[in-house]
């Protein structure tokens, strides 16, 4: 419980930071600020791995290279997650104005849209690498020891915070969710980094097509798209989920029966000396 907390209370920290360094106005605040949050989740991460010395630390971040098997799970889970957030947005854009309430700016609005090579870097790569190395590396692994259900809902609710409790809150704890499946599934942060980069890409594009896009009517059209997508991703990866824990299943059973045959023998080699 005690990890839980020191954990929880780590994520505040961070939160708080980046919150009040986004108040203040000042040049290249969007370079800064990717620095001080690259600085914090790494130096932090490190802070979780030193209160867990048990494990090793390959283990720990999720270190395993990706691998031509996990291809499948990166590009479903990609599907999952920029659909199933599009959806979500949605629905909770119609929320908004059926009772009236104002839906925040996106962020991406407030930013400098002048050099888009800098907020690709800033809010889109950068952020996919260091967020899974801290969250789906350092946190969810500190987080497992009360099982692996919990560190993936508190995980994802502290993800959620850091990106900000404003009305949108669903389609940021549902990514999470979703990264956390793909780091419980390949074992594979850098897994979950490259589906993390490939949806803020994509956020990003739409975000500067968004106008005309809705220009040209294709609302309804991409909502129909993305829950097909969605569907069709979640039946993948789901599939692809049950075969990788029945071959992880069949792996340990062959280890505890090579282990009876060793205990069968050493018996049998005892009864002789006998």
């Amino acid at each position: 419980m005690r990890k839980t907390i020191f954990t929880i209370i780590i994520c505040v920290i961070i939160t708080a930071v980046l919150v009040v360094t986004s108040i203040f106005t000042f040049p290249y605040k969007g370079l800064v600020i990717s620095a001080v949050s690259t600085a914090m989740f790494i130096g932090f991460a490190f802070v979780l791995r030193a209160a867990n010395p048990k494990i090793k630390a390959r283990k720990f971040f999720a270190l395993r290279g990706i691998r031509i098997t996990d291809v499948g799970m990166i590009f479903w889970s990609t599907v999952v997650l920029v659909s199933g957030t599009f959806i979500l947005n949605v629905l909770t854009s119609v929320f908004c104005n059926a009772v009236g309430i104002e839906s925040s700016v996106s962020k991406l609005s407030s930013m400098n849209a002048e050099n888009y090579f800098t907020i690709l870097i800033t809010v889109a790569v950068i952020p996919a690498f260091t967020e899974e190395f801290f969250f789906r590396g350092a946190v969810l692994s500190t987080l497992d020891e009360k099982g692996p259900v919990f560190a993936v809902l508190v995980s994802s609710a502290l993800f959620t915070l850091m990106h900000g409790l404003d009305i949108y809150f669903l389609p940021t704890f549902f990514a999470g969710l979703v990264l956390s499946f793909v780091v419980k599934t390949t074992k594979s942060v850098f897994a979950a980094a490259a589906v993390h980069m490939i949806n803020n890409i994509l956020t990003y594009v739409l975000w500067l097509y968004a106008t005309r896009l809705i220009a040209v009517k294709l609302e309804s059209i991409m909502i129909y798209a993305a829950i097909f997508a969605l569907l069709i991703g979640a039946i993948f990866i789901i599939s692809s989920a049950i075969k990788r824990l029945k071959k992880e299943m069949y792996k340990q059973r062959n280890i505890l029966n090579e282990g009876e045959i060793v205990w069968v023998k050493n018996q049998a080699n005892q009864e002789k000396n006998l």
